[in-house]
Formats: C-alpha cells, sequence, structure tokens
C-alpha cells in the first residue's frame, strides 16, 4: 500500500518536474497540471493553489481542481485578518497537516463558513515560497471521513509546494528576460531611429560608435568615424573648445555638458550642431562617454535672419516712434490751443450772459430810481410849497382847513410810497442777483431748485416781459445737493433761449416733480421750435441756430456739461412751428456725498 502510494508520488513529480510548461514558466498552465496531478496521486477531492495579493493580507485562489467533477475554478479569497492562526501557521509550518481540519487549532476558524459546507474533514497544506517569502500555499482539502496523513503525503506536497516555488522563480525570471530583451530592444529602436546623432566616444574622445541618423546629419556612414578622434570634423577654431569640453566630461562624470560646434559635413560644407553629453565610463553597461549631436544650423540661421530683421525694425519703430511724438507734440499744441479757445469762447459766453444781465438789471433797477427821482422832485416843491404857506398863514388851524394843504399833503403821501415800492423792487432786484450768484456760499450744497429758478426769472424778467408769459407748474421737491450758482446759469440759458424762440407773444411753461430719488425740471416754449436734423447736435459747443452775429453757440453746450458735473441729465424734444421741450434730470444726492 504504502509503495504504491510511493510510486504515484513519484511519477507526478517525474511528470511535473519534465513539464514544458514548467521550463517556459507559463504560470495558469502550470496550475492546471499541478492541482490536477496533486489531487490524481493523493487521492484528494479539492486541491487548489492561493497566492498572496501585494499586501500579503488576502490570498487569491488561483486554480482549484475538484477531483470527482473533473472541474477547474478560481477567484475565491481569504483575507488573514479572518483567520490568524492559519495564517501564522503558514508562516511557520514547513506544511500543515491538518488531521481533522474542524478540531485542529490552526485550522478550525474554516469550519463554519468552508468545511462544514464543503463537507471537508481533513486539510494537507503546503505553503509556497518565492524570493526567501512566502508566496502562497497548496491546499489538499479531504472530503468525508477523517483522514490521517502519512509523513510520505506531507513530504509530497512539500515537494509539489517547492516545485510551484521553482515554477514562480522560473516564470518571474523570463519575465525579467522578456522586460529586459524588450528594454533594450525599445532603446536600440530609439538611438538607430532618433533624428539627432548619438556618439559613444572614450576617454580619449576616440569615436566607437555613431547612430544611423549620422549618415542622415552629417552624411558619414556609421562606421567611417569609428577609431577617429571626434574632433577630426570639427572646425579648427573650435579645436580649443572641443579639448576644454572633453575635459569637463572627464572631470565631472553623471554631469551634462552641452555645447556647440561647427562640424564639417562629408560635402565640405559646414553645419551647426548642438551638443549635450554624459561621461559613463564608470557604468560597466556602457564605459563611454554618450554625446547627443543635433544640427541646429537653420535655427542660427533663422535666429540670425530674425536679428537682422528685429534691428531693422526697431530702427523703422523709433523712426515710427520719433514721428508719432513729433506729431503727438503737434496734436498737443494744437489741443491746447483749441482749449485756450474754447476757454476765451466760455468766457465770451459768460461775458455776453452777464452783460445781458447787466443790462436787465440796470434796466430793471433804472425804472424804481426813475421813480424816486421824480417823487424827490415832486415832494421837494410840496415842502417848498407848504413852507411858503407856513409864513403867510395867520393861524395853524386856519392852514389844515385849506384844500391847498390837503392836496399838498395827499401828494407827499403818495410820493411816499412810490419811494417805499421802488426800493423794495430794488431790493428784491439786489437779492435775485444775491441768490443767482451765491457767491457767499458753498459751490456744493443743499438748495432749493425754486427758490433758484424765481431769481434767475426775476434777473430775466426784462428779457420776458414783452414776449412771453411765463408759466409756473411747481411740485413738490426735496432739497438737492448741487451748485446752485451752476444750475441757475443753465435756468437762465435756458429761459434766454426760449424767449429768443418766441416770435410775437408767447408763452414759457416751468413743471417740477420728483420721482425715485430724482427731481425733474422741463423748461417748455411754444416758439419755431428747432429742426430734426439739428437736434443730434444741439449741444455741441459752437453749434448754433440762431444765425450770425447771434450767440457763440456755447450757451447750450455749457449746460450739458454743468448737468453732467451733476451726474444727471439734459434731453430736448422739439417739433419745428409748435415748440421745444428741454427735461433736466438731477439725482437729490450725488454719491460719495
Amino acid at each position: 500500500m504504502r509503495e504504491q502510494r510511493l510510486l504515484k508520488q513519484n511519477e507526478a513529480l517525474v511528470k511535473l518536474a519534465r513539464s514544458e510548461n514548467l521550463a517556459k514558466g507559463k504560470w495558469p498552465e502550470i496550475l492546471s497540471e499541478v492541482t490536477e496531478a496533486a489531487a490524481r496521486a493523493l487521492e484528494t477531492e479539492r486541491t487548489s493553489v492561493w497566492l498572496y495579493d501585494t499586501m500579503h493580507s488576502r490570498l487569491h485562489c488561483a486554480d482549484l481542481f475538484e477531483l470527482s467533477q473533473q472541474r477547474h475554478s478560481h477567484g475565491a479569497e481569504l483575507a488573514a485578518q479572518d483567520f490568524p492562526s492559519y495564517f501564522t501557521a503558514l508562516r511557520d509550518e514547513r506544511t500543515i497537516a491538518a488531521h481533522d481540519a474542524r478540531t485542529d487549532p490552526r485550522t478550525r476558524e474554516f469550519t463554519a463558513s468552508y468545511l462544514a459546507p464543503l463537507g471537508i474533514a481533513s486539510m494537507l497544506d503546503a505553503p509556497i515560497r518565492a524570493g526567501g517569502l512566502i508566496a502562497g500555499v497548496i491546499c489538499h482539502e479531504h472530503v468525508g471521513p477523517m483522514r490521517r496523513w502519512e509523513v510520505d503525503e506531507q513530504n509530497f506536497a512539500a515537494s509539489v509546494a517547492d516545485l510551484l516555488s521553482l515554477a514562480l522563480e522560473t516564470g518571474e525570471r523570463k519575465k525579467a528576460e522578456a522586460e529586459l530583451r524588450r528594454s533594450e530592444e525599445y532603446y536600440r529602436a530609439l538611438i538607430e531611429n532618433a533624428l539627432d546623432v548619438v556618439t559613444l566616444i572614450d576617454a580619449g574622445g576616440i569615436v566607437r560608435y555613431e547612430s544611423p541618423a549620422v549618415e542622415r546629419v552629417l552624411g558619414y556612414k556609421t562606421d567611417e568615424l569609428v577609431g577617429q578622434r571626434g574632433r577630426v570634423i570639427f572646425h579648427p577654431d573650435d579645436y580649443g573648445l572641443a579639448d576644454h569640453v572633453l575635459g569637463q566630461f572627464l572631470q565631472n562624470p553623471n554631469r551634462p555638458v552641452s555645447a556647440e560646434f561647427r562640424m564639417r559635413h562629408k560635402n565640405g560644407s559646414w553645419r551647426t550642431m548642438q551638443i549635450v553629453g554624459k561621461n559613463l565610463l564608470d557604468n560597466p553597461a556602457v564605459r563611454g562617454i554618450v554625446v547627443s549631436c543635433r544640427d541646429v544650423t537653420e535655427n542660427r540661421n533663422a535666429e540670425q535672419l530674425l536679428e537682422e530683421y528685429r534691428y531693422n525694425l526697431e530702427n523703422k519703430v523709433l523712426d515710427r516712434t520719433r514721428a508719432l511724438n513729433e506729431k503727438n507734440q503737434a496734436l498737443q499744441e494744437a489741443l491746447q490751443q483749441l482749449k485756450e479757445t474754447q476757454h476765451e469762447l466760455i468766457l465770451q459766453s459768460k461775458m455776453a450772459s452777464l452783460g445781458s444781465l447787466v443790462a436787465g438789471v440796470a434796466h430793471e433797477v433804472n425804472n424804481p430810481i426813475g421813480a424816486v427821482n421824480s417823487a424827490a422832485d415832486v415832494s421837494t416843491r410840496c415842502i417848498d410849497r407848504l413852507l411858503q404857506m407856513l409864513e403867510t398863514t395867520r393861524s395853524l388851524d386856519e392852514l389844515k382847513g385849506s384844500e391847498p394843504f390837503r392836496q399838498l399833503v395827499e401828494m407827499l403821501k403818495e410820493n411816499h410810497r412810490i419811494t417805499v415800492t421802488a426800493g423794495n423792487r430794488i431790493a428784491k432786484i439786489v437779492r435775485s442777483l444775491k441768490n443767482f450768484a451765491r457767491l457767499d456760499e458753498a459751490e456744493f450744497q443743499k438748495a432749493d431748485l425754486h427758490e433758484g429758478l424765481d431769481s434767475t426769472l426775476t434777473l430775466v424778467h426784462h428779457e420776458l416781459k414783452n414776449r412771453a408769459v411765463v408759466v409756473k407748474d411747481y411740485g413738490s421737491l426735496p432739497l438737492v445737493y448741487c451748485s446752485p450758482n451752476q444750475l441757475n446759469q443753465v435756468f437762465m440759458n435756458l429761459f434766454i433761449n426760449a424767449s429768443q424762440a418766441i416770435e410775437g407773444k408767447g408763452e414759457i411753461r416751468i413743471r417740477t416733480f420728483s420721482d425715485d430719488g430724482k427731481v425733474c425740471v422741463q423748461i417748455t416754449d411754444n416758439g419755431k421750435g428747432i429742426l430734426p436734423e439739428h437736434l443730434s447736435r444741439i449741444f455741441d459747443p459752437g453749434f448754433t441756430t440762431k444765425g450770425a452775429g447771434v450767440g457763440t453757440g456755447l450757451g447750450l453746450s455749457i449746460c450739458y456739461n454743468i448737468i453732467q458735473r451733476h451726474k444727471g441729465n439734459i434731453t430736448v424734444q422739439s417739433e419745428p412751428g409748435r415748440g421745444t421741450e428741454f427735461t433736466i434730470t438731477l439725482p437729490v444726492q450725488l454719491e460719495g456725498t
């Protein structure tokens, strides 16, 4: 009986040892052969090979052979943390011979989840080692009654594990050799097909190898320069640099060294070559200085041409810049002159407005002053007459009762009323003039727009009284943060323009209202209106529709700029023959104030 077991075990081991798959390292085929041969030799129902993952925390079933079913499968996993006793024994023992696997302390952890459900009574496991580490395990599982594993069976299991260790190492070696061949072929292909020339020289600068690219780049055969000093094709002026670079290679092993040389092409032309190399004389696989040479002739020619272009372009840019600076200087001078001219025109416009305003104020003040002078003259005569009457009267009662006396007293009272009225009129004009100018107040402040409108109307009364009736439609306005002086100038320009646009007798309507944090002032006249083609230019400096000699064309431009400084807006609507309406919109409070 024992002899038959040993014979079957030896036949299985010899068959596996002679396996071509084992020699070639074909791992999947080896696993199938091993599990089948071991199962038949030991007559176990289940024989499997398990391999560790990279972290050595799990075993993965690489192949399971079921003898009765003649079936292979794989894929199950065992976690080390779930079966600590088994994994410890696997690490420490040559074989795990669990005659009663369900009670053996090394394997009883598998009872509930693995042994009992599959009917496994006994287990014989042997670890697979590779490179000094456990790589996996081969498991022989007996289904049925408990089985005692003989020593020869345990030795057989260990021998099969050793064969698998050999196969695993052979496979790894074959894999490494194949990877090395692929790597060598890959790098040889890279060098032989590289666009750059790869050269190997020794410590004396003698060429030992030239890559095929040397024929394409410099016209030489691959063996034509081998055995000669590399500098043989260098430009004579570069010999010194070549010796210096070779010295740098020798003094600085494993450090890259770069330079540029002129090398002679086989056709006699000179090519500019950029070289980068490293001293690998101490590397047994190389034992030389590896130099990569790249033809940069066209690049350098292009750079030289580009430098010439750049130089020419810089000169052209300098010339153009000089011309532009001259033109810019001329423009700056013209702009300055234009600003000065514009400033003079604005001053002329303001002086014209001021002259008109002063003339109007003088006219308005002259009337009450004339009345005061006339009243004063009459009063003087009345007083003289009264004095005469006092000298000739016999009694005061007789004087009081005389008709001439009563007439003189009434004339004096009337003169007094005229004088008071004229004085009030003059005071009102002066007060309006002060409100209009606001010279004693801050430039920007909260102001009542109605007060500004009324003051301006008073000052331009002489311009309007014979031309238009002013209709006020004032709404409720909050105080507006603004420059009252500037807004009054806007109002005056608009009132005078409206008056001059009216032919005969017309009407000027003033409407004010507020809406959503803004106030609006609308000034409307029923004059001759503005032509549609002129509306887009109405606020342009110097543009006027009044004809030559009437105004400077800056009034509305000044109005527009003032409203813009107030962050507001001024618009115009007009229809020829029906009149014009200007609408001023201002914020109640300027941002940041």
